[in-house]
Order: structure tokens, then C-alpha cells, then sequence
């Protein structure tokens, strides 16, 4: 398999499906070698597909642990394939299962409705996992498992994810041993669901109303606050800084690192029937945007 879409972009073919994958909305199912099986994930959209190759190859840039994304093709469908991050020694405990064990009718109520899905518990349930008696594998040397989630978190923004919900983030236990599993599922990033039509009055428009920067400000995510109330990607990059301000400071450099050309090269990458020219410069844009906001904090 590849290493990055930078060194080509070549589409992987699928063959023999085994085994269905029924968590989620989309059509997808594994294959391959059982000790290490890879998951092929249709699109609902053409978007969906780009959106999560191009987050795979800014969070490679920047060094995000996350799972890893690569173009294919099953009996004509496009889609990405991913090769999977859990061991055969290891279970993926999502984020829902956690806040399960707080509240036993947590899990009554759609994931979108759950107000007690709440930011700050889930960073004090990964605070509070530090000190547990397995020991805890961290993914970076100077950074707790909470501060490498605050990546995520600050990774999210810059993409403008709004789909990191309970199901979106876990951990993976193994014997005896408890870690952060890599961020994953970006499908739902880089506005890929915006029309084209859309696309290109937002980058003509003159109408600070109607401006990407103002579309952007508009983005949500499915954590609440502690008022209840949903909060905004700009709600939750602000809490970051104030609560987790290393950590913070620490992605968000990692961020600036990334420049212009680099992004730019990534979006050249993908030809005309996989990510159409104005989607490209809009998102060139949403992300040339996004990361001058970052920056306001530094």
C-alpha cells in the first residue's frame, strides 16, 4: 500500500469483501488478511471521499496519530480504504461506551441529542484514564492522552469536522495496557457536502453574510457546553486554549508549519472526477482561513 498520496495517486482496487461493517451510516466492509484487515468505506458523496484523504495527508503533515486513508474503487463505486488500527489483541472502547459508564440512560437518545455529551467531561474522562491501573501508552512523549485529544480538537477546527461525536474517538484496550486510539472518520469535513453552485457564489459573493468566512463561523459541533447548548468549532478551539493552553500552543504550531505550497500540492493531487477545481480552491480557502484563526492564539 502507499505511504502518502504525495507520491501518487493511485486508486486501489477491492476485491472479496468479508465482512460487513454495520457502525455507521455508509456502505463499507473489510477485507484481507485477518491479522491485519483493511476496511473499504464508500462515500455517500464524491466530497466524502476527498474530505477524508485530504485530512489523512494534513494530519500525516502535522504528525496527528490518526488512522490512515488511501483512494479505491469497489465494482465501480469510489470510495477510501483504511487500514485498521486495532490490533487482534485490542478492542476499540468508543467515547459513547465511556460516558455509558457514567450514566446508564446516556445511550437512550441519538447521538445528536445527548446533552450530556458534554466537552469537558470528555477530557476528564481521558484526565481521569491517566491514572488508571493499566498502563497507559501515550502517543506522544511530551504530551498526556487529554492533550493529545486537544489535537484533535484543534485539528477538527482547522478542517471544520462538525462529526466528532461519541463514536468519532475512543480508546483501544489491549492486555493489560489502555492508549488513545488515533482520530479518525473525517468524512464529514471540509464542508464536502456544499453544492458547487454554493461553492462558487461564496467565493464571488460580496456579501459578508454569504462569505466563506461566515459560512465557516457557523460551523457546529456535537459537544455541549455546560449550559446544554451545543457548541461551536470556534467555541471548542477557545476552550483549548484556555484549559489545555501547552497543548494547545503545541498543535497549533504544528499547524502554522503548514504551508501554503504544501496545501496546495496535497489538493493538486487528486484529478478532475474525484475533486472538481472549485472545490479545490474553496477549500484551499476554508483551510488558508481556518488556520489564521488558529494563529490569533499564538
Amino acid at each position: 500500500m502507499i505511504v502518502s498520496l504525495l507520491e501518487e495517486f493511485s486508486v486501489i482496487e477491492v476485491h472479496n469483501p468479508k465482512n460487513i461493517e454495520h457502525q455507521g451510516t455508509k456502505y463499507k466492509f473489510w477485507y484481507g488478511d485477518p491479522d491485519a484487515p483493511i476496511l473499504f468505506k464508500e462515500g455517500k458523496i464524491q466530497g466524502e471521499n476527498w474530505a477524508e484523504l485530504v485530512a489523512s495527508e494534513l494530519a500525516r503533515k502535522i504528525g496527528l496519530p490518526a488512522a490512515e486513508y488511501f483512494p479505491a474503487i469497489y465494482k465501480e463505486k469510489k470510495g477510501v480504504v483504511t487500514p485498521s488500527f486495532v490490533s487482534r489483541t485490542q478492542r476499540l472502547v468508543t467515547g459513547n461506551e465511556l460516558f455509558s459508564r457514567l450514566n446508564s440512560t446516556y445511550a437512550d437518545v441519538s447521538f445528536w441529542k445527548r446533552k450530556d455529551y458534554k466537552l469537558a467531561t470528555s477530557l476528564v474522562i481521558l484526565e481521569s484514564m491517566y491514572g488508571h491501573n493499566d498502563e497507559f501508552i501515550t502517543l506522544h512523549p511530551l504530551l498526556r492522552p487529554a492533550e493529545i485529544f486537544v489535537g484533535y480538537l484543534i485539528f477538527d477546527f482547522l478542517i471544520a469536522n462538525q462529526d466528532r461525536h461519541d463514536e468519532n474517538w475512543g480508546l483501544l484496550r489491549g492486555e493489560n495496557q489502555l492508549s488513545l486510539a488515533p482520530t479518525y472518520d473525517h468524512a464529514s469535513s471540509l464542508a464536502c457536502r456544499e453544492p458547487l453552485d454554493k461553492r462558487l457564489e461564496r467565493l464571488k459573493t460580496k456579501d459578508k453574510n454569504y462569505t466563506i468566512e461566515f459560512f465557516l463561523g457557523r460551523s457546529i459541533t456535537p459537544f455541549h457546553g455546560l449550559d446544554s447548548k451545543r457548541l461551536k468549532n470556534s467555541d471548542v478551539l477557545a476552550y483549548c486554549f484556555k484549559h489545555y493552553s501547552f497543548a494547545a500552543e503545541f498543535w497549533a504550531k504544528k499547524i502554522m508549519s503548514v504551508s501554503d505550497d504544501f496545501l496546495i500540492s496535497v489538493l493538486d493531487i487528486f484529478p478532475h472526477d474525484w475533486m472538481s477545481e472549485i472545490e479545490k480552491e474553496f477549500t484551499l480557502k476554508m483551510l488558508q482561513i481556518n488556520r489564521g484563526h488558529i494563529l490569533e492564539y499564538l
